[in-house]
């Protein structure tokens, strides 16, 4: 009897077990995969083998796979076995090898911008770019961007930039032109929290020169040689950014620490610099996206302070570096509405509105906020969105300023937020 109730008991507990493994993934495989290796996509991924199937954590997976931008379509199937359940993704990849061409029109700015970018070198998610940019002059910028060394959650991004251009600095509003030469190289170690949320640290060497272009020996300005060395700790977190198509969802954020190793010129260079972007869909075909950037610059009476209104970065049409300032508050907001929308190229017009607060060099922070200081342009552009090349997107602005006359064209292959 004894042995017959045991004999029971084991039985029992192979069925259970049996009937548990039923429910368990016993595998995943990818199809459609051409140049991406499927540890890539591993990456993106909670389901694994050996878990119960959770139809949540699998939808979950699929849009993390979507927001890498990578694939036009991404699928997925359950098939039952005796053993367990097969969980099979189906992808189609993007092409992610694509020109960069970017460029202004602006009263007498104009420059352009062109090279390349790869947004998945190797199949491993690599981003390697280079670019040629002339603005007056040649300028030249190459970086790496490596999110997992040898399969771990350890990464490694690699800068390298020559940005050469005549810049005017303002003297009582009235402009001072410099050749100005920025040498940028950067060697960051970045590690993984989960998916799309990154801390970077590393070190940064910025050498500034400028040189005034035409001797003036009534000007109390000379040329000056600027040289930080700089800690650098970035927080970048996309885990909430989703990506459908043309359309954008949720939420991200990027902060940036900086200050010197070293004082130079009694200068230690701290910086902070916060960038929140937040995206929602508005019925079948708005998507509304709004953009606050705030940047902090230590308060020096240096008058090459980094923080400007610039087309190329906060005001659309506003022209080459137009003012500094030692703090920075703006709100970029953009109305996307899809005009037509193929299976490979859809359109969306646009219209937006940027507005931006620059604290002048030397004056204290309530200051910001200043009519004088506030910078409100509007206008409206299209996007042209190529589906299957990776975030392949034709961009043309045109911006006006509600203050004065001023306005001017911006485009380029990307979004400007």
């Amino acid at each position: 009897m004894r042995y017959t109730l045991i004999i029971f008991f084991l039985l029992f507990v192979e069925t259970i077990s049996a009937q548990q493994m039923q429910f368990k993934i016993i595998h995943v495989e990818f199809s459609g995969l051409k140049r991406c290796k499927p540890d890539y996509i591993s990456k993106c991924m909670l389901s694994e083998k050996l878990m119960y199937v959770d139809s949540n954590i699998i939808e979950s997976d699929i849009q993390n796979i979507r927001n890498t931008d990578l694939f036009t379509s991404v699928s997925y199937t359950l098939d039952e076995t005796p053993e367990g359940i097969i969980l099979s993704i189906q992808v189609k990849e993007k092409l992610s090898i694509m020109p960069s061409v970017q460029g202004a029109l602006t009263g007498d700015n104009k420059w352009f911008q062109i090279g390349f970018i790869d947004f998945h070198f190797l199949g491993k998610g690599i981003t390697f770019a280079a670019f040629y940019k002339y603005f007056d002059k040649s300028s030249f910028l190459s970086y790496v961007n490596i999110p997992y060394i040898n399969d771990s959650q350890w990464g490694l991004f690699t800068e390298f930039k020559l940005d050469r251009k005549e810049e005017p600095v303002y003297i009582n509003d009235n402009p001072v032109f410099y050749n100005a030469d920025y040498i940028t190289v950067s060697l960051l170690l970045t590690k993984e929290i989960i998916f799309n949320r990154r801390i970077k640290s590393g070190f940064r060497y910025n050498e500034r020169n400028y040189t005034l272009m035409q001797d003036d020996s009534s000007s109390t300005l000379t040329n000056e040689k600027h040289i930080e060395r700089n800690i650098v700790i970035e927080y970048e977190d996309r885990a909430k950014l989703n990506f459908n198509k043309q359309y954008l969802t949720g939420f991200s954020i990027l902060a940036i620490f900086q200050t010197a190793i070293i004082p130079y010129n009694d200068n230690w260079y701290t910086s902070f610099q916060f960038e929140g972007k937040y995206f929602v869909k508005l019925g079948k075909k708005g998507n509304l996206g709004l953009r606050n950037r705030i940047g902090l610059f230590e308060n020096t009476k240096d008058v090459f302070v980094p923080l400007i209104h610039d087309s190329f970065v906060n005001i659309r049409g506003i022209g080459n570096t137009y003012d500094r300032g030692t703090a920075e508050f703006t709100l970029n907001t953009e109305y996307r509405h899809t005009a037509f929308d193929w299976r490979e190229i859809s359109l969306q017009l646009v219209g937006f509105a940027d507005i931006s607060a620059l604290n002048q060099g030397k004056s204290v922070i309530k200051n910001l906020f200043n009519y004088s200081n506030t910078e409100i342009y509007v206008g409206p552009g299209f996007r042209l969105h190529f589906h299957k090349v990776s975030t392949l997107i034709l961009r043309v602005d045109y911006g006006f300023s509600v203050i004065d006359s001023r306005s001017g064209f911006v485009a380029g292959l990307k979004q400007y937020f």
